[in-house]
């Protein structure tokens, strides 16, 4: 056999193993999820007469480390050292993960509300924002979750809690976990987060209703604006009474000045218009007189 058709087969053989090689191990590499499965999802849907009224906590979807943020299973093997499992991956990026499973686990913790995913147009719902700042497993199974969190009001500037903390899941007794008890002790992990919340959430006062007016709800400031609004009235009010009160001493200091006017001088000079000389027409007031009419105009 010349050497060229040999050369030719073991490129051909060398090609088909890595071909099979490469199909065999991406068969091996399960695919897994943090959230439990589960027969229905929670109705939260407008058309739930159930749901109705109840107060809706809208959950945004959560922050992580960009390192974090995919679909390999990454496990810390040094102080500045990750690897990724060869042997599975994630169903979906992590944070998404994170997020459906917060979502499923705080469903199940406050039925009395109604919790959802984040819609854009949504704006009638309390708001989670949930931040996670490290999720480590360790060889040895040792899970550490750093996570932070906020409840904010309907109207996105009032903030009604927030919470700080690290969740730890003790390592596998195997001392060596397989993909499945990493992902495990990642959804024990996120279990606690979603009771810290929730029993925040649970602290918290209803949501007030349409009738209580939708500019002051749920403010710990506004009420201080009421006030300021009303005092603004006030003075307003009295400044306005007070230049009425002005303008009308002003006017009777006038008619004082044209000459000494009394009760008795009204009265004196208004009985000579009953003697005298009968007039078909009518006499014209004297000065005091007018000065009496005036003033008892602007008083009256």
């Amino acid at each position: 056999m010349s050497p060229r058709p040999l050369k030719l087969i073991v490129l051909i053989c060398v090609a088909l193993t890595s071909v099979v090689a490469g199909c065999i191990s991406g068969r091996a590499r399960q695919s897994y999820v943090l959230s439990d499965a589960v027969d229905s999802p929670p109705d939260n849907s407008p058309d739930n007469k159930a749901a109705v009224g109840r107060t809706e906590l809208q959950l945004e979807r959560v922050l992580v480390p960009d390192y974090l943020d995919t679909t390999d299973i990454f496990s810390r093997v040094g102080e500045h050292e990750l690897r990724a499992s060869s042997s599975g991956r994630w169903g979906e990026r992590l944070s998404l993960g994170i997020m459906r499973a917060l979502w499923a686990d705080l469903s199940d913790r406050l039925p009395q509300d109604k919790v959802t995913l984040a819609r854009l147009a949504e704006k009638s719902a309390r708001q989670i924002l949930v931040n996670v700042d490290a999720f480590d497993v360790w060889p040895n199974g040792h899970c550490v979750l750093a996570a932070n969190w906020s409840i904010l009001d309907t109207d996105r500037t009032v903030v009604l809690a927030t919470g700080r903390g690290t969740f730890i899941v003790p390592p596998d007794r195997s001392g060596k976990p397989s993909d499945g008890a990493v992902v495990s002790a990642m959804a024990d992990a996120l279990r606690q987060l979603a009771e810290s919340i929730a029993l925040a959430a649970k602290a918290l006062p209803p949501r007030a209703g349409p009738s209580s007016g939708a500019l002051f709800r749920g403010s710990v400031a506004r009420p201080k604006l009421l006030q300021e609004v009303s005092h603004r009235n006030e003075v307003a009010r009295l400044e306005a009474l007070r230049k009425s009160v002005e303008d009308r001493v002003e006017k009777f200091e006038r008619f004082v000045s044209l000459g000494s006017i009394s009760p008795e001088s009204c009265e004196a000079d208004a009985n000579p218009q009953l003697e005298g000389e009968q007039s078909p027409l009518p006499r014209k007031p004297k000065r005091p007189q007018q000065a009496c009419l005036a003033l008892a105009f602007i008083l009256r």
